[in-house]
């Protein structure tokens, strides 16, 4: 179905054409959101688990993903998403539902960020927003028709409660991805690609790349795989400037980084690393909005009453620091590209 809307007109001087936003479960579909000659769709999200000598002291997490072809992780098993949407009684999981999971960053248990002593009081006030969703370990229980998917009974809210989260339980407590890794680098490193874009947009300040050395730290400790790379000199402050000379964020000379990467096998690859800071070349409606705006552009989490404005100012600063980045990789990456596709067009 269609609509049109009088303004603004097409190229053409006609009404544009409109798709209202009524899409049924079946056009959602995971399976239906990958598009054709696109690099594959991954969700990621967190299970929370907390089984001694499976799970690192602390961490109380591991990775689980949505995409396309499977639902799951290293740790608690992958199927695959027809497969698993076949135990839930007939219907799929849609792209909001896993975006939303994958974002749940306030709940009782959040892998690393736990914090026992407030598990209890955010159960008990419904401060969650993490869900229980079917164990891929467990696929076998879901079996029969009679069997089919049912919501978890009430002693999980008292597993919620107290953490008792287990990799053999029918239900797995999924929230935010940031609570095992920020990023979504440690997953694209597991399927040992060879050219990896990591844009950060964590929050650490321009000075610290926290977020960045985490994952880097996971990935060596389950994968066995080295990054080489220097943001703190290669993204470092332009003119040894000082936030509080300035009474905003410092300019950087640049706000991507090239690293290496190092995998068991042998082989090689190329890391891009983005991060959100603004460069001494940046457009000067970036830089003024950046001036009476002391947080930009590293606001934290907590801020969500974003204006227009600001979420321009992010959308403009992205856009720069994103070609930059492009700009000076193009030609090592289109190199490459013709390499693997020869004949296929690499203009940028």
């Amino acid at each position: 179905p269609s609509a049109t809307i009088p303004w603004p007109p097409g190229p053409d001087g006609k009404p544009v054409a409109v798709r209202p936003w009524n899409l049924t479960d079946g056009e959602l579909a995971l399976q239906q959101f990958q598009a054709e000659e696109f690099p594959e769709v991954l969700i990621c999200a967190a299970a929370n688990v907390r089984d001694y000598g499976f799970i690192p002291t602390g961490f109380n997490a591991s990775s689980f993903v949505f995409s396309m072809r499977l639902v799951g992780g290293p740790l608690v098993g992958a199927v695959a998403t027809d497969k698993y949407e076949g135990c839930l009684g007939g219907r799929s999981i849609n792209l909001p539902e896993a975006v939303s999971i994958a974002g749940a960053a306030v709940a009782p248990s959040m892998g690393k960020m736990s914090r026992a002593p407030l598990r209890f009081l955010m159960t008990l006030a419904n401060v969650r927003l993490g869900v229980w969703i079917v164990n891929p370990r467990r696929m076998d229980s879901f079996g029969s028709k009679s069997n089919k998917w049912k919501f978890p009974r009430v002693e999980y809210l008292f597993c919620e409660m107290f953490g008792l989260n287990h990799l053999d339980s029918r239900y797995l407590y999924v929230t935010d991805g940031g609570h095992y890794e920020n990023l979504g680098l440690v997953e694209q490193l597991r399927r040992g690609c060879e050219w990896i874009f990591c844009i950060d947009a964590a929050g650490d300040t321009i000075k610290t790349f926290n977020t960045l050395g985490q994952a880097m730290a996971i990935a060596r400790a389950e994968l066995d795989v080295d990054v080489c790379i220097q943001p703190d000199i290669d993204m470092a402050v332009a003119d040894d400037q000082t936030s509080s000379d300035l009474g905003h964020e410092p300019w950087v000379t640049k706000a991507h980084a090239f690293g290496k990467i190092r995998y068991p096998d042998g082989t090689t690859g190329r890391l891009v690393y983005i991060k959100a800071a603004v460069p001494q070349d940046a457009p000067w409606d970036i830089k003024d909005y950046a001036k009476t705006h002391p947080g930009f552009p590293t606001d934290p989490t907590l801020d969500q009453f974003f204006d227009a404005t600001r979420i321009d100012a992010y959308r403009s600063l992205g856009e720069f620091i994103t070609e930059q980045a492009l700009n000076d990789c193009w030609k090592d990456f289109s190199g490459w590209k013709d390499k693997r596709d020869p004949g296929q067009s690499s203009n940028p």
